[in-house]
């Protein structure tokens, strides 16, 4: 388990400073380390808002589809701090987008937040068309990923608002 995470990190951290880059390997890492249909990945905008940024797998939904939030389970999650690990969202009062899920055929969701030290970054979900069961194992590999995407991140973003600077 501590190999897998410690690739993530590398992975992640060096592979590029490219936000899209950065978002798609986190995906389809994410992905594939909890084998799960889709990972979704909503990021804090400078207006308080959480935005979709990326959608990795067999979903319908795509970032188009979504704009910037103020409200809903996701920023909920942020506010909060906490994982969330439902076995069947789609029947769970706590969770608020269930006619999405429904769409989708999505049953279970495993969603953290995404922080550097005070200052949210942003959510990352995965959800399964599978019940799943989330382990102990499951929820401290997803949230150690989250904690490294987090910083992969952020250093995407400084890159950027940098290349802008440089540019004007």
């Amino acid at each position: 388990m501590q190999q897998a995470h410690d690739a993530l990190a590398s992975a992640l951290l060096t592979a590029s400073l490219d936000l899209g880059d950065v978002l798609d390997r986190l995906g389809a890492m994410m992905r594939a380390l909890l084998d799960v249909d889709a990972i979704r990945i909503r990021l804090v905008e400078r207006d308080g808002s959480l935005r979709l940024v990326a959608s990795i797998g067999d979903v319908r939904c795509r970032e188009s589809e979504d704009a910037g939030r103020r409200d809903g389970f996701a920023v909920a999650i942020l506010k909060e701090r906490r994982t969330f690990a439902f076995r069947d969202a789609q029947d769970d009062p706590a969770y608020t987008d269930q006619d999405r899920l429904r769409a989708e055929g999505v049953v279970s969701v495993l969603a953290v937040p995404m922080y550097i030290g005070d200052e949210g970054v942003g959510v990352v979900s995965c959800w399964s068309r599978a019940r799943r069961n989330w382990t102990a194992d499951d929820v401290a590999l997803f949230e150690t990923a989250a904690r490294h995407a987090a910083v992969a991140i952020q250093n995407a973003r400084l890159y950027e608002a940098s290349e802008r600077r440089t540019r004007a």
